[in-house]
């Protein structure tokens, strides 16, 4: 006697023979077995009020306690962590979407030691379980890269052999400007022997 938007379900088991009519005149799937409504259905209270029930009793869906595990930490810059910002982010006991549920992470800063990727999610070791990434469930912080001091090295001495032959450069360098002093000083001495003999000989014709 429905006069809303409304459904008709069947809930059957086993080979199905077609349609038929049942005891009220409707066309109805028919199977081996044909279930009662409490018999195929359960009422989840969160969503359904039973108005009439027809004299059935329906079970209810059994409510489980929400489990929240986790101690978030400060910030600390020296090592790699992950703020959760989810409200019910799982927390596994592996890595991966088979992973052993284990509870749901409380929001804050922990502390993420191992990563690894697995059905599509990076996921994060944070000591109670891993936890899977999305830009929307948590905020990464890796941890300050340390500026290492690059070691000067210092100076090298040359070698015995190039030092040996540095300083036979040197002695050799020394002697070539010792005899380009000697050579210059007998080239001037002949200019001027050969600049008085030439004097002479002009005063002798002159006479």
């Amino acid at each position: 006697y429905a006069t809303g938007n409304h459904f008709h379900i069947t809930a059957n088991l086993g080979k199905y023979y077609g349609l038929l009519k049942n005891s009220n005149g409707s066309w109805c799937y028919t199977y081996d077995k044909s279930l009662l409504p409490n018999e195929a259905f359960y009422v989840d209270t969160d969503y359904t009020i039973l108005v009439n029930t027809a004299g059935y009793k329906f079970q209810n869906l059994p409510k489980e306690e929400e489990v929240y595990i986790g101690s978030p930490v400060a910030r600390n810059e020296d090592v790699n962590q992950i703020e959760v910002v989810a409200t019910q982010l799982n927390c596994r006991k592996a890595p991966g979407l088979n992973g052993e549920f284990i509870g749901f992470v409380n929001k804050g800063i922990y502390n993420y030691t191992d990563t690894r990727t697995v059905d599509g999610y990076t996921w994060y070791n944070i000591g109670i379980g891993w936890i899977a990434y999305h830009e929307s469930w948590e905020i990464l912080y890796p941890k300050k890269e340390e500026e290492i001091e690059q070691p000067v090295e210092p100076a090298k001495e040359p070698d015995t052999e190039q030092k040996e032959e540095s300083d036979i450069n040197s002695q050799e360098t020394s002697k070539s400007e010792e005899n380009g002093q000697k050579k210059g000083k007998i080239t001037d001495m002949l200019k001027n022997i050969i600049k008085t003999v030439i004097e002479w000989i002009k005063k002798l014709f002159k006479r």
